[in-house]
């Protein structure tokens, strides 16, 4: 039997993620930011990190 994941629930605005450490784990949490976009396509996701990794956040 399968436990069901409750569905996430945000109020309503902005959604920043920081990660302002190491590149492995900024590139570990971008599948987060997609699926938060894909439960909300409309709402605005900041990603906050340090300057090198901004080629990676913005691919």
């Amino acid at each position: 039997m399968e436990a069901a994941l409750p569905k996430l629930r945000f109020p309503k605005g902005n959604l920043i993620i920081s990660r302002t450490d190491a590149i492995g784990d900024v590139i570990l949490t971008l599948p987060l930011a997609s699926y938060l976009k894909s439960l909300e396509p409309g709402r605005k996701i900041i990603f906050l990190g340090r300057n090198y990794t901004k080629a990676i956040i913005e691919a």
